[in-house]
């Protein structure tokens, strides 16, 4: 008996003398540096519902516009250089600057401005403002993101756009 008490004492001492494994910090997700915009696809909706499907889809790229009209239906039709007087320079010109993990600048041909965001969460806020705008943003890999902005009323949604940047 005696044995199985010192065992159980000594037992007790050597977890007590147990070193604690040090905390494990995870670093805030962050983006640093410029990102320029390369591709811009817009999505329409006949009638402003999804429930009436995809009425449109509309690529912008650093090489020409295509428009994709009634995809998945018998009316499918792909129009190249729809846009006209389209110019190329239309889809690159947006650029982001993350100054900070939530944080930074965007500047397109009018002006910069500042904006916020977060990686965890996916939030984007331009100061926009708009109660029917919503943008989130993706990190797609290491050198590419993506800005979805959507306009939403209640279950509705009216039109959708992705815009694609590279890390510069």
């Amino acid at each position: 008996m005696k044995t199985i008490v010192y065992f159980i004492f000594i037992a007790l001492i050597l977890a007590g003398c147990k070193k604690s494994s040090p905390t494990t910090v995870i670093p805030v997700a962050a983006l640093t540096g410029k990102y320029v915009s390369f591709k811009i696809i817009d999505t329409s909706y006949n009638n402003s519902l999804t429930a009436d499907g995809i009425y449109q889809i509309r690529h912008e790229t650093a090489t020409g516009d295509t428009d994709f009209y009634n995809p998945g239906t018998a009316n499918y039709t792909v129009n190249p250089n729809d846009i006209q007087n389209y110019q190329p320079s239309w889809a690159t010109s947006d650029t982001l600057n993350f100054t900070s993990a939530t944080g930074g600048t965007e500047s397109d041909p009018t002006g910069t401005y500042p904006f916020t965001y977060s990686l965890q969460t996916g939030a984007f806020d331009d100061g926009a403002n708009d109660p029917i705008l919503h943008i989130k943003l993706f990190k797609l890999n290491t050198t590419t993101i993506e800005i979805v902005a959507f306009e939403q009323q209640g279950i509705y949604v009216a039109d959708g756009q992705a815009t694609y940047y590279k890390k510069e």
